[in-house]
């Protein structure tokens, strides 16, 4: 690594620390809200929501065109085309939120729902909303601000979140749900227009339109088909097996996935932006991939242990005693815990590296392999999906890690250097849970995750006295969440 790239990686420390404090106040938030809604709407409305979501979602893959994407990649943008980008990505939200309403009545038919035409309709307030916003939040990026996008991002959840359990208690249901998204992104959308450096006055050079839409069209591309690939199995859920099944289900996935889409998603604008600058230096390029992996995978993996040896547990003392059905699903979901830093990193560096449309392709070869064995193995129930979709997951790691080595400086033998420590730490965590679940199986819930708790934190302090290399590379994550360059 050369001089030059240290002060750049001391930079990224501390705003990725900054990044990294926010995302774990959203990351809370989520869990309260996720733990107070479940106790006071049903599987039911949230089944009938997660209908609405999966197309929603779909859309919100593609509700600026890739163009924000685009611009973030950019080395420089002049004042003209900071406008033209305005301009660009509110016509975007516009167009989306046309069509998530021409699309309301088909999907409402569809799945033989009414409500769902009325859901849908209001959330296509939000693709505007976003697209107002979505220039400011660039501008912001482009300047490593990733402090201040997070702090105003979790300001609008908690306006979104307290809304949602206001109405949640008042016995509104689903709708709850709908006016939390409205909510956040309308108060998100309000901080990043008053924050960020757009300037609506002056010349906008509509001469780069081709080029920012030619490259967000592939971003864009790649996210709808990489959505699809994360929420086939939602889509198998609802369309075989219902509403109720779909929100077991769905609650099952969001806890699986609560550490990465809470915590590891919110840093994809960082990351980007500082594999951007580091791309000309291989060597740097390769120890900072390391260095961020490495320390979420620690973040990660002590909490699949968990999810693997208890899932009975975590959902009744997290969501409820209703929800204990998806213990089955939530078990095998949790398998993917793992992988799922790096499913978010080989997005990060193949768009680092100017590989759009790689991504896309590689997204459809996923999503077909997805499709294919969820056709042969759907019908054994929601439990037989979730393993399918683990057992997919893993076995297309070593053809992802062939694809970033090839297209990148990243190496496979990256990704081995910095997960050895998590998975051994993973894997003494589950085996201490089983060796030890006599002892608190039967236990009050309170008891038994008191024990839990106990028995996580002793593996991980015997682990560090033990074994220095651990102990160096714990050190070295906390040193990063702390700002430090270590």
């Amino acid at each position: 690594m050369s001089a030059s790239s240290q002060p750049l990686f001391a930079r990224l420390a501390a705003g990725g620390a900054a990044v990294v404090w926010v995302q774990a106040l959203r990351l809370l938030l989520r869990l309260v809200s996720m733990v107070t809604l479940a106790r006071l709407l049903s599987p039911l409305d949230f089944g009938l929501f997660g209908m609405a979501a999966l197309v929603y979602g779909l859309l919100q893959t593609v509700r600026d065109l890739g163009i924000s994407a685009a611009a973030m990649q950019q080395g420089n943008l002049t004042p003209g085309e900071s406008r033209l980008l305005l301009w660009l990505q509110s016509g975007a939200g516009l167009l989306v939120a046309a069509l998530t309403c021409a699309l309301a009545p088909l999907v409402a038919a569809f799945f033989a729902q009414p409500v769902l035409q009325s859901l849908l309709y209001a959330l296509s307030v939000s693709f505007l909303l976003q697209g107002i916003g979505g220039q400011y939040r660039v501008e912001l990026g482009r300047e490593l601000r990733f402090r201040t996008i997070s702090l105003i991002e979790a300001g609008g959840l908690v306006a979104g979140i307290t809304t949602a359990i206001v109405l949640a208690a008042r016995g509104h249901g689903y709708w709850s749900l709908a006016a939390m998204i409205l909510v956040q992104e309308g108060a998100t959308m309000l901080g990043l227009v008053l924050t960020a450096p757009v300037r609506l006055a002056g010349r906008t050079e509509f001469s780069g339109a081709g080029r920012f839409l030619r490259h967000g069209f592939q971003l864009a591309g790649f996210n709808l088909v990489q959505y699809a690939a994360q929420m086939v199995d939602q889509a198998f859920v609802a369309v075989r097996f219902g509403s109720h099944a779909l929100g077991l289900y769905g609650r099952a996935w969001q806890l699986g996935t609560l550490p990465t889409y809470g915590l590891v998603a919110g840093l994809t604008g960082w990351m980007i932006q500082g594999l951007v600058k580091l791309r000309d230096e291989p060597e740097a390029f390769r120890q900072w991939c390391r260095r961020v992996l490495n320390a979420l995978a620690y973040a990660c993996l002590p909490l699949g242990a968990l999810l693997v040896a208890a899932p009975d547990l975590a959902l009744r003392g997290l969501l409820g005693p209703q929800w204990s059905e998806a213990a089955g699903m939530l078990r095998w979901l949790a398998l993917t815990l793992p992988l799922q830093p790096w499913l978010f990193a080989e997005l990060w560096i193949l768009a680092a590296c100017r590989r759009s449309r790689r991504l896309l392709l590689w997204s459809l070869v996923r999503l077909l392999a997805l499709a294919v064995a969820l056709l042969i193995f759907a019908e054994a129930g929601p439990v037989a999906i979730a393993a399918t979709v683990t057992g997919v997951q893993w076995l297309l790691l070593p053809v992802s890690l062939w694809l970033v080595g090839q297209a990148s400086p990243f190496r496979p033998r990256d990704l081995l250097t910095a997960s050895a420590g998590p998975v051994l730490l993973g894997l003494l965590t589950v085996s201490a849970l089983w060796l030890t679940r006599p002892l608190w199986v039967d236990s009050a819930d309170l008891s038994a995750g008191l024990m839990v708790l106990g028995v996580m934190a002793a593996t991980t302090a015997a682990l560090m006295a033990f074994c220095p290399p651990v102990r160096r590379e714990m050190i070295t994550a906390l040193q990063l969440v702390r700002g430090r360059n270590g």
